[in-house]
């Protein structure tokens, strides 16, 4: 909706980000990956655990087929403090009567999109998108001054959801007080699902559109490790659906036109995700790039960002350099 209002985006390739979960669980909690150990479908140990681990379980369930973990890393008092974190996990494990201190059981991943990714709405230092009247705030904005091109999940997304919803609530509210009454001047800008671009066509069900973005999206062998051509072939499904999309998809009633803007919302996040891949040639943080597989020096979010207004903390909010 912001980007139909004039808004940019920044960082939309750093959406690699899957969260591990227990196989057939929706729980992607991370706090325990560091107190795991992660086996290939073969019974071979991943070398790595911890956030760092997600390209590796990635790829051996491309390889084998299946990846298993333990908790087996933790403290002595780790399973008290885990419980207590994350009890609907846990309520997984004691339903299946499964030890995951003791025992390995078998784990998935769930994509996560640009919620604990780091690109996003581009806003100021009041979470101004510089559409005039048009603020946001948290997992919608871009992060990248905040985490750079890793992922930004836990305890840097609360932070930023918080004080950014704080920063975006007071500027709108002055700018609704200075503003006044609009006296009709509002203009309804909304268009895909809501208004057709040509007309009134034949009517598509938008699960078809919907189905389409999450079969070029979530599978791990086009999102995680991504290739040019893999890109390119997205783009093209995912450029015709937006076409079909934006001239015949409308909808009758409330909740289906909730289920039109979501399908919408859905192939737009995909198209402007893998154009921001096609463009940044090496691999960074969440963005992997088979072709590219190192980052390219000097940093490209640093310089990226020269010219522009820049930020340093000071107190509890953000202000201008």
């Amino acid at each position: 909706m912001a980007v139909e209002a004039g808004a940019r985006l920044a960082g939309m390739e750093f959406s690699g980000h899957y969260g591990i979960v227990p196989l057939n669980s929706a729980t992607t909690k991370g706090f325990w990956y560091s107190s795991a150990t992660f086996w290939d479908g073969n019974g071979k140990e991943l070398d790595r655990n911890g956030w760092e681990s997600v390209p590796d379980v990635a790829q051996a369930i491309l390889d084998t087929g299946r990846v298993w973990a333990q908790m087996n890393r933790g403290p002595e008092n780790f399973e008290a403090g885990a419980r207590q974190a994350s009890p609907n996990m846990f309520l997984y494990f004691d339903r299946l009567g499964i030890d995951p201190i003791k025992q390995r059981f078998p784990i998935d991943l769930i994509y996560e999109g640009t919620v604990r990714a780091t690109g996003g709405l581009v806003v100021d230092r009041d979470a101004h998108t510089s559409v005039p009247g048009l603020w946001a705030a948290g997992d919608v904005t871009e992060r990248l001054r905040l985490t750079g091109a890793s992922m930004s999940g836990a305890g840097p997304a609360i932070s930023w959801c918080l004080a950014s919803g704080e920063w975006a609530g007071e500027a709108a509210a002055h700018f609704a007080k200075e503003r006044g009454e609009l006296n009709g001047s509002a203009k309804a800008l909304g268009l895909a699902g809501i208004r057709l671009a040509k007309g009134r066509l034949p009517q598509v069900n938008s699960r078809l559109f919907a189905k389409v973005a999450q079969e070029e999206i979530l599978p791990i062998g086009k999102n995680a490790f991504r290739t040019l051509p893999g890109i390119a072939s997205s783009l093209a499904r995912l450029d015709q659906s937006w076409s079909e999309l934006r001239d015949s998809l409308q909808a009758d009633g409330a909740r289906e036109r909730v289920a039109a803007r979501e399908a919408a919302a859905l192939v737009q996040g995909a198209r402007w995700i893998y154009r921001a891949a096609q463009v940044r040639t090496e691999t960074r943080g969440l963005h992997r790039l088979r072709e590219f597989p190192t980052r390219i020096l000097p940093n490209w979010i640093a310089s990226s960002w020269r010219g522009s207004t820049r930020f340093r903390s000071r107190g509890s909010r953000l202000d201008r350099r």
